[in-house]
């Protein structure tokens, strides 16, 4: 079983990784699809089907229930879990794909570094961000604000999200352990959402995970 990385989050929720190794079958034998998920997953390309049926694998794994729980999208295309009080968020970079399940609102981010996240850097990286990165680290920093950002967005879950506009990032060390911890914002003219963001960088991957703490004071960290 190609389970990477398991975590258990403080409070209520749980993290996982998976690196894809079997075929559609081997999912589709293992999983319960209801008549709203076979649907979605006809319409997606090869690689698609592969990542969104080993993402709801791994969900599902990570639950410990025997029975599923239907997986949807609400309006804006937020995968949600039916008629569940847990927020959900889901991830996939080449053979990977990361799940969080939380009672905070939540995103994930898995990706692979590449160098062309150098040349787009401005596009999403705040004067007040780019000013903290390291350049010995750049790769590294580009990629965990890129990752926190759609975290935020995702845990947001609706559109009209300007990255450089409406989010920030606020400082951070990488350590030499890799794991990195800290918070942000996203800020709207009617309203304002807090988070507590997390990353790991783990050889050439990295995973972020934000949760929305605007109104508590958990910091939602990772326990092995």
């Amino acid at each position: 079983m190609p389970l990477i990385d398991k975590y258990i989050i403080d409070k209520n929720g749980i993290l996982g990784i998976w690196e894809i190794q079997e075929s559609d079958e081997y999912y589709r034998d293992n999983l319960h699809l209801f008549p709203q998920e076979v649907k979605e997953l006809s319409q997606l390309s090869a690689r698609k089907r592969t990542e969104w049926l080993a993402s709801r694998y791994l969900l599902h794994a990570l639950s410990g229930k025997l029975d599923r729980t239907p997986c949807l999208k609400d309006k804006y295309g937020k995968p949600y879990l039916d008629d569940s009080e847990y927020h959900i968020s889901m991830s996939h970079s080449h053979n990977r794909v990361a799940v969080i399940a939380s009672d905070d609102l939540c995103g994930i981010d898995i990706q692979i570094m590449v160098e062309k996240i150098t040349r787009i850097s401005k596009k999403f990286c705040t004067a007040e961000e780019l000013a903290y990165i390291k350049p010995e680290n750049q790769l590294k920093y580009f990629h965990f604000i890129w990752g926190a950002k759609e975290c935020m967005y995702k845990a947001y879950g609706k559109r009209g999200i300007d990255m450089r506009k409406n989010m920030q990032v606020d400082s951070f060390v990488i350590p030499k352990n890799n794991q990195i911890i800290t918070s942000g914002r996203l800020t709207l003219p009617e309203q304002s959402f807090n988070y507590s963001i997390h990353g790991k960088i783990n050889n050439e991957f990295v995973l972020v995970y934000a949760l929305d703490v605007t109104d508590n004071d958990d910091n939602g960290k990772l326990q092995e």
